[in-house]
């Protein structure tokens, strides 16, 4: 009989409604289950960074000298220096391979990792001696890693805050920041290592263009950039960027 046939759809299709939702609750349990142990992993380097002293003291000279690179280094030989961006959470190891993107996926200790670890671009010297030094990390969903640069999208924020540290074991970096956007993947200046003076110009020219805000800033030649990079929501490949000159370092 015709409701018989659509007593027995309509079963189906609460079926199939509760799988999906079932599989949906399980998916979300999992990855908020995996952001909770990377929570718990991230702050056990931390802790081997600053021997629980996490809080910001806001002076970058007392704050770089409190950072153990010699057991950072220890842990993992691919550790180069620890970042720091004004008015944000951001507080984590830099690492570089020279695979592209081996960081993307594994952690510090080079385990399989969602959040994957902050990394420098494998062209760049790990000095930051390049003319523009590329540095990358994922947004993620708990706002952990680099999703704050979101942040500098609003111009009150990037008024505000303007500093980028870098520690390294040779020394320590600042930069300040003079240019964010959200662009596709494919209009990113991707300049990686040494420009020359016409490669510096037409690198500006097209920061300059895609820039939702920016700060006035005398740059040359001769000075020392970083790009920061992470995943943005509101392009197809969507990325945010930071770009920074180095002023005392």
């Amino acid at each position: 009989m015709p409701w018989k046939k659509k007593r027995t759809v309509n079963e189906r299709l609460i079926i199939i409604t509760a799988t999906c939702l079932i599989l949906t609750l399980a998916m979300l349990g999992y990855y908020l289950g995996q952001y909770r142990q990377e929570d718990v992993y991230n702050q056990e380097i931390v802790h081997i960074a600053f021997g629980g002293k996490t809080t910001k003291t806001g002076s970058s000279d007392t704050r770089g000298s409190k950072i153990n690179h010699a057991a950072l280094k220890a842990r993992n030989h691919d550790y180069i220096g620890w970042i720091e961006v004004d008015g944000t959470d951001i507080s984590h190891p830099i690492v570089q391979s020279k695979e592209e993107l081996f960081y993307l996926r594994r952690n510090f200790d080079k385990q399989h990792s969602i959040p994957g670890t902050i990394f420098m671009d494998y062209h760049n010297n790990k000095n930051f001696t390049d003319t523009n030094t590329m540095i990358f990390g994922h947004h993620m969903d708990d706002g952990s890693m680099f999703a704050p640069l979101k942040k500098f999208l609003k111009k009150d924020f990037f008024d505000k805050n303007k500093y980028i540290e870098i520690y390294t074991p040779e020394g320590d970096f600042r930069y300040e920041i003079f240019a964010v956007y959200e662009t596709s993947v494919s209009n990113v200046p991707y300049k990686p290592g040494m420009m020359t003076e016409k490669e510096m110009t037409d690198f500006l020219a097209q920061v300059k263009k895609l820039a939702l805000h920016s700060r006035e800033l005398n740059i040359s030649a001769q000075d020392k950039l970083l790009t920061l990079s992470t995943c943005g929501y509101d392009f197809i490949n969507g990325r945010i960027l930071v770009h920074a000159k180095l002023v005392a370092g």
